[in-house]
């Protein structure tokens, strides 16, 4: 049976003073979390139910049936939307010393999503036998060979251009022009053009596109239509909004996330 703690009881398992190798905890929880680290590695995965992750660079959404890899000691914070049930697996990196350096979301295959579960029962109070051990080394095989997704998009450092994304994730139903988002932020809509492409690779447009994308996934995975989804993300009509998906996914909304 997995090892449960819910959220306020997660937060007292010493993670770090724990003799195992691999620590397993499911948690069923609807609350957000504040920006926290922890000084083993993460791997996150969603059951059911979605969770938007901020880490210092970049925001990511984590849908059901995927997994959010946190490295040791990044700042991060997640919220939810209704009840997120997750399985968390966290790594002693000084044993484990191949793992990802960077977060990312992956896809999970039937073998890795049994291992995890699988995790999830390994005691916590002593060192892992080597049966579980090779289990373990299998899991983190199969983390560094997943697939990653397209549901990150990076964080620009800079004040000004940091500013405008906090302007339009705040008003994902407002079709803000760069330069009204300029203005807000004090600056010219050149040098947010040029700051936004040196910061994040994407220019304004692409950067508030691939926005759109990711909380379009985090609405339509809590059950909301694609009508719904369309004027929650300011589209003047659902085909506009499906045009747009298509375009960046290769499928339709309801092909991508089936209900």
């Amino acid at each position: 049976m997995p090892f449960y703690k819910n959220k306020a009881d997660s937060t007292n398992i010493d993670l770090e003073d724990s003799p195992a190798q691999l620590l397993g905890i499911a948690v069923d929880s609807e609350e957000n979390s504040s920006m926290h680290q922890h000084q083993r590695a993460q791997l996150l995965y969603a059951i059911d139910g979605t969770m938007l992750i901020t880490t210092n660079s970049q925001v990511s959404i984590l849908p059901p049936t995927k997994a959010a890899w946190i490295p040791p000691q990044t700042p991060h914070q997640g919220k939810t939307h209704g009840i997120l049930k997750s399985r968390n697996l966290y790594f002693n990196t000084t044993y484990f010393n191949n793992l990802p350096q960077v977060p990312q979301v992956i896809n999970v295959t039937p073998l890795l999503r049994e291992l995890i579960k699988r995790a999830c029962e390994f005691p916590i109070t002593q060192t892992l036998n080597s049966v579980d051990l090779r289990l373990a080394s299998v899991i983190v095989d199969e983390i560094i060979r997943a697939e990653k997704t397209p549901y990150i998009i990076p964080l620009p450092q800079d004040k000004r251009a940091k500013k405008a994304t906090e302007i339009l994730m705040q008003h994902t139903d407002q079709s803000l022009s760069i330069q009204t988002i300029a203005k807000n932020v004090g600056t010219s809509s050149r040098t947010l053009t040029r700051l936004f492409k040196k910061e994040t690779g994407m220019n304004f447009s692409q950067w508030h596109q691939q926005l759109k994308l990711i909380r379009s996934i985090e609405f339509l995975s809590t059950t909301r239509s694609v009508t719904q989804t369309a004027q929650l993300l300011g589209f003047s009509s659902d085909s506009a909004f499906i045009t747009m998906f298509k375009r960046l996914t290769g499928e339709t909304p309801s092909q991508y996330i089936p209900h």
